[in-house]
């Protein structure tokens, strides 16, 4: 079971939602929140660790999280951490950024900012937020 990151913030297993992380900024300082569905699902397309197969205890995944965290020495290398996990990267996608403004085409970056290029007909766009969707993956 490898759980891969969607842009911008979830965490999926296959296609299916196990969690998502919130990244909140005040001045020099980032509070980092984790979601993760233990026990139940809250949508009918989500997963839990439970479903999965996988009994785990809270406080002790909060400490693995934790560390994981600590260890990466540099913003550099969280980047790199989350572009190798990543599950958009290389698929069409389709990102609803506002109600006026859907940007279609393949992921093919996640630059320094976090934001995530997308291949165009145009060239590449640039897109800092929005509603991510992947197109079905074809074996």
């Amino acid at each position: 079971m490898a759980v891969r990151l969607k842009w911008p913030n979830d965490l999926v297993v296959g296609e299916r939602k196990l969690g998502g992380i919130l990244i909140e900024a005040d001045a020099d300082v980032a509070r980092v929140g984790v979601g993760i569905n233990l026990t139940t699902s809250p949508l009918g397309d989500a997963a839990c660790l439970l479903d999965l197969g996988v009994r785990a205890d809270r406080d002790a995944l909060v400490r693995a999280i934790h560390s994981e965290v600590v260890a990466q020495e540099s913003e550099a290398g969280i980047l790199d951490s989350y572009r190798a996990r990543s599950a958009t990267l290389g698929r069409r996608v389709r990102v609803d950024v506002t109600a006026d403004r859907t940007v279609a085409g393949c992921a093919v970056g996640i630059d320094a900012l976090g934001r995530l290029l997308i291949e165009t007909q145009d060239g590449v766009d640039v897109v800092s937020c929005g509603d991510c969707l992947h197109a079905p993956v074809v074996s």
